[in-house]
């Protein structure tokens, strides 16, 4: 009897690993059928958008800085969730002051790479839109 509930649990986990499997394919098709509709800028900000990351479970070096902001933070020690879902914030933060900077220098005229002074303008910006304290 142990034997046969020792096979079920295998197939079990089998099945399991397979469903996993399937959504995983699901989820790369959807997002294949949203990229091919997308425009080459949309693909091309998709892309870097994709490559960074602000904290990684793999990565301990950047970990390390991470922890240890939201360390200070909070007090104490954060879960990988916690890590997660404040380099998922920071990332969008960084990608929405990377826009504002941007619309900055074309209004001033500026080509080429964004200057300190646009970045600082966009974050004063979105600051006061949003009412943030960053």
């Amino acid at each position: 009897m142990d034997k046969n509930s020792e096979d079920l649990d295998i197939s079990d986990r089998e099945l399991l690993e397979e469903d996993d499997d399937a959504n995983l394919d699901e989820e790369q098709i959807r997002l294949q059928s949203i990229l091919e509709r997308a425009t080459e800028e949309q693909r091309d900000r998709y892309e870097v958008m994709h490559e960074t990351y602000l904290w990684s479970p793999t990565i301990s070096a950047s970990n390390e800085k991470l922890e240890r902001i939201v360390a200070g933070i909070i007090g104490g020690t954060p879960q990988k969730d916690i890590l997660s879902a404040v380099a998922a914030a920071a990332k969008i933060y960084v990608g929405e002051l990377v826009e504002e900077a941007l619309e900055v220098a074309k209004i001033n005229g500026d080509v080429g790479c964004l200057a300190t002074n646009h970045v600082q303008e966009a974050r004063r910006r979105l600051k006061k839109i949003s009412k943030r304290i960053l």
